[in-house]
């Protein structure tokens, strides 16, 4: 695996887990339901 590969797959990662999961902003949000 080069090290451009590593950097596209955390990059896609990322994107999609910003697109796939905005509850992950509701947490920021909405810190009662933390914990």
């Amino acid at each position: 695996v080069s090290v451009t590969d590593m950097i596209t797959k955390e990059t896609y990662q990322r994107t999609h887990a910003a697109n796939l999961k905005p509850d992950n902003v509701d947490i920021h949000r909405h810190p009662v339901h933390v914990g």
